[in-house]
């Protein structure tokens, strides 16, 4: 049985990044979120390696590498997250976060990866 992830923020912030395998096909990751009190929260992903420091990019990625800022989720018709949800990935990515924008409350997000084991 795969293993479920979970990150918690409470007000404005993002949770930790949370590792995916990238090399799993087909690729498929479902963010859920639960929102506890009021915040308007988002998913993002990266490409980059999320325990990569700064100076060692270059040595991973190539000189004058940088890493690059996370990127929202943008499926079709979604916002940003108000009350419970759930999103799903299917292009490949190596790790997910969540980030609280606005509010007081907590987002509790779950992270679960198809075909892990």
């Amino acid at each position: 049985m795969a293993r479920t992830q979970t990150a918690i923020q409470t007000g404005a912030g993002s949770t930790r990044w949370v590792k995916v395998n990238p090399h799993v096909a087909p690729f498929q990751v479902s963010v859920q979120i639960g929102v506890s009190g009021t915040v308007s929260c988002r998913v993002e992903v990266t490409l980059d390696e999320p325990d990569a420091v700064t100076g060692q990019l270059p040595q991973l990625l190539g000189p004058g590498a940088a890493p690059l800022a996370a990127v929202a989720l943008n499926a079709p018709g979604t916002a940003a997250f108000t009350a419970d949800g759930l999103a799903a990935i299917s292009q490949p990515v190596t790790a997910v976060r969540v980030t609280v924008d606005t509010g007081t409350g907590t987002a509790f997000v779950r992270v679960l990866q198809a075909g892990i084991t």
